[in-house]
Formats: C-alpha cells, sequence, structure tokens
C-alpha cells in the first residue's frame, strides 16, 4: 500500500502569521488548510510549501503561477490570490476558498446544469487564451470550482505563460494520469499547444461529470449515436434525447491527433448552442454550410430536426453506405442522396472516407433548399 501522507502542522497552530484551521488537502509538495489572521476574517485556502528547492522546476512553476493569478487579479472565473510570500519559510500563498465543481453540482446533477457550468468554463479558457495568451494544461473536475455565483477556474500549477522564460524541458515526458490528460501533454508537454489539450480536457470533464462518473475512459471519448451504443450509457442518459449531439462534440474534441479538434471557442458556441435547445449540431470542420442553414433547419419540428442528423451519422459513420437506406445519386457513385422524409432529401459526396454536405433540398414549399459548400 502507498505511504500515506501525514500532516506537517496541526489546527489551531499559527503558521507565517496564519492560524490554521482545518485541512483541506496535501499533496507530495505541500498541504492546504482553511485558515484566518483574524478571529473575525473570513477563512481564506492557505498552501503551505515543502522542502521545496527554489531553482527546482516545481518551485519555477509554483512561482509563475503566483505571477499569472496577481496579474489576473478578479478576473471573471478565476479563483483569485488573497496574498503570498514564496521567499519565506516555509513559503506559501492564499487563495480564497471555493466549492470544487462536484460538490457545487452534487453527486447527480441534471445534465442541463453540467452542461451549463462547463459552457462557462469554456468561456473562461477561451477568453485566457485569447486575451492573454495563456494555457491552464491541467483541467479535470478537481481544478474546477463555484466561486461568487460563478463557475471558475483555478490551481494554475501547470500555466502556459509564452511571456515568461520556459520551465518545460524539450526532452520531459509527464507521467501523469491519462484519464483527463491529452495524449500530446503526457508524451511531449514542452511542444504541445495548450489550448487543444484544455479542450481535450474539458470535453473529459463534460462527460464524467454528465454521466455521474469519477473517471472517462483513457484516450478519445467514442459515444456510438446508435441504439447499441446508447443503451450501454447509464440510464439516465438514454433517457436525454439530446445526449447523442453532445457525444458528437465530445469525439471531437478529444481526438488524439490535437490538430483534429475542435477550439476552445467553438466548444463554448456548441455547448451554448444546446443550452439554447437549438438543434443538437456536430461540430463542423468537415462540413461547411451556407449562411442561414442553421437557421432554417431549427425551424424544422423536432422529429424532422432527428431524422436529419441520424442521417448524418449513418453517413459520416459507416463504411458500408449501400447497406443502409442510402441510394447512389444519378450516375456517380461517389454523390449519395438520403431521403429524411417524403419529398426532403439530402445530397452528400464522401471523398477519401469523409463526408461532405452538398445540399439539403425539399419539394415542399416550407422546406425552401438550402445549399451548402464544400470546404
Amino acid at each position: 500500500m502507498p505511504h500515506k501522507r501525514e500532516f506537517r502542522y496541526k489546527a489551531n497552530q499559527t503558521v507565517v502569521g496564519w492560524t490554521l484551521d482545518a485541512p483541506l488537502g496535501i499533496g507530495g509538495q505541500a498541504e492546504v488548510w482553511t485558515a484566518h489572521r483574524n478571529p473575525d476574517d473570513d477563512p481564506i485556502a492557505l498552501k503551505l510549501i515543502h522542502n521545496v528547492d527554489r531553482k527546482s522546476e516545481p518551485f519555477l512553476r509554483l512561482r509563475r503561477e503566483v505571477e499569472v493569478l496577481h496579474r489576473l487579479g478578479e478576473y471573471p472565473g478565476i479563483v483569485p490570490i488573497v496574498d503570498d510570500d514564496l521567499d519565506g519559510d516555509p513559503p506559501w500563498f492564499a487563495m480564497q476558498i471555493a466549492h470544487t465543481i462536484e460538490s457545487a453540482l452534487g453527486t447527480t446533477p441534471p445534465l442541463h446544469f453540467v452542461v451549463q457550468a462547463i459552457r462557462d468554463i469554456a468561456l473562461t479558457l477561451a477568453q485566457l487564451e485569447r486575451n492573454h495568451a495563456l494555457g491552464h494544461r491541467d483541467i479535470h473536475p478537481g481544478n474546477l470550482y463555484h466561486y461568487k455565483e460563478r463557475w471558475a477556474v483555478g490551481d494554475f500549477g501547470l500555466v502556459h505563460d509564452p511571456s515568461g522564460p520556459i520551465i518545460t524541458d524539450p526532452d520531459a515526458a509527464w507521467g501523469r494520469a491519462r484519464s483527463f490528460t491529452a495524449p500530446e501533454m503526457i508524451d511531449n508537454p514542452a511542444n504541445a499547444l495548450p489550448g487543444p489539450a484544455d479542450v481535450f480536457s474539458l470535453a473529459k470533464t463534460l462527460y464524467v461529470l454528465a454521466a455521474h462518473m469519477d473517471r472517462p475512459p483513457v484516450g478519445m471519448v467514442q459515444v456510438r449515436a446508435n441504439k447499441r451504443a446508447m443503451s450501454e450509457q447509464p440510464i439516465h442518459l438514454q433517457e436525454e434525447e439530446r445526449w447523442p449531439f453532445l457525444c458528437y462534440l465530445i469525439e471531437q474534441a478529444t481526438s488524439p491527433d490535437a490538430r483534429d479538434r475542435i477550439s476552445m471557442d467553438q466548444f463554448a458556441e456548441e455547448l451554448s448552442a444546446w443550452l439554447a435547445s437549438e438543434v443538437g449540431r456536430r461540430p463542423r470542420r468537415r462540413l461547411s454550410f451556407a449562411a442561414g442553414f442553421r437557421e432554417r433547419l431549427a425551424s424544422f419540428d423536432h422529429e424532422l430536426q432527428r431524422r436529419f442528423v441520424r442521417a448524418l451519422d449513418l453517413l459520416d459513420r459507416t463504411d458500408d453506405l449501400e447497406s443502409q437506406d442510402i441510394a447512389p445519386f444519378e450516375e456517380r457513385p461517389d454523390v449519395w442522396r438520403v431521403a429524411v422524409e417524403p419529398g426532403l432529401y439530402m445530397t452528400f459526396e464522401r471523398q477519401r472516407g469523409r463526408v461532405h454536405m452538398l445540399t439539403c433540398a425539399s419539394d415542399k414549399p416550407q422546406y425552401a433548399p438550402e445549399a451548402a459548400r464544400l470546404e
């Protein structure tokens, strides 16, 4: 059995000017307590560092984390730092106390609440990347919080900050838990792009919180939108008719190749569309729609939308098109027409195993044709 770590400090002990209240956690290099300076003060989370070589990579990362948090200040969606003294004995820094996302959501949260939380966090991460060039690189449920009525990000110990010196060894390979971590962050962290890595980890987090699981499967999350695969999902998700649309999104965000993942902005946009009760559309990197197409699709009744997406699923996922209820279009074997219902059909083209939509057209006046262009 692994050796049980013991706290070095005790409740009611005064350390570096703080009175310790109760332990919050302990790791290999630090322990965290709730603490206060004055009896009437609200408690904070105090992190006390153990036996740190101040020239080591872990301590340099700690110093960078503190610098970034001070720079961000009271940034919306971030758990802020209160104070620090990394030159003290022991080194320490203090954070505002926040509830973890799991404790805030509860053990069996409704899917809508989970998606809303992850969408808000995705917006924050997208803003940090876009406005500050920052990447978190350690996204998982334990580092996500609820703070001052907002979903928030904390624990920036692995933050990527291009404004500072390079810390990660070029030949480093991190033996980190593979459940939430993008593969490139394990094998080649020095050259891994932080944006796609964060999308990967946040999509994994969405999956485990939605499924009420502790850990996701390793690697790409693939949940096929068919009866057999759905029957293997948790009962509460089998009853969510729009869960398959989130499965498409999670699959796209957890591609093993970082270049194939959608961006954090796109991830947030897709979740916002889902929350707004728009059609649960797949992230379209392979299909490019003409202006107004999504709005037209959203005007269809719900059952028709489901048939439309099911047809996309058949085309995009099967290697044996002739086994499906899909007919070749005219004389071209690579172009297929799918009847969604009588009088409403879509035309697709397969190129190098990928499906591209050419048109969605109808004989019915209420479903006027909307063209879609190839990328």
